[in-house]
């Protein structure tokens, strides 16, 4: 593959990327302000134009202290019970390294 078309790649992963970026802070906006909507008017559903809408769906989400056990157990017993799964990722980078 040509070094131009990779490029070309890299740019529209970088443009696609900002734009998730954007996306995602306006969905943060707007969820903040649907749950403020939901409890001024005590609902836990609003609906849109077509009928659909968005519920609002209480839990309680349990995680476990990872390093906690890890020092009360050990590496060995944590390591043993433990799921290792190799993770690839792409950041978004200026390739400009700061000094430290």
């Amino acid at each position: 593959m040509s070094i131009l078309k990779i490029r070309n790649r890299v740019d529209t992963f970088l443009s696609i990327s900002a734009e998730i970026k954007q996306l995602q802070k306006k969905q943060k906006e707007l969820r903040e302000f649907l749950l403020k909507a939901m409890d001024d008017n005590d609902v836990t559903f609003l609906a849109g134009k077509n009928g659909e809408g968005v519920v609002k769906a209480e839990s309680i989400r349990f995680t476990l202290d990872t390093k906690a056990v890890r020092d009360e157990m050990g590496d060995v017993w944590f390591d043993k019970r433990s799921n290792i799964t190799p993770v690839v990722s792409l950041r978004v980078s200026t390739g400009i390294k700061k000094a430290a």
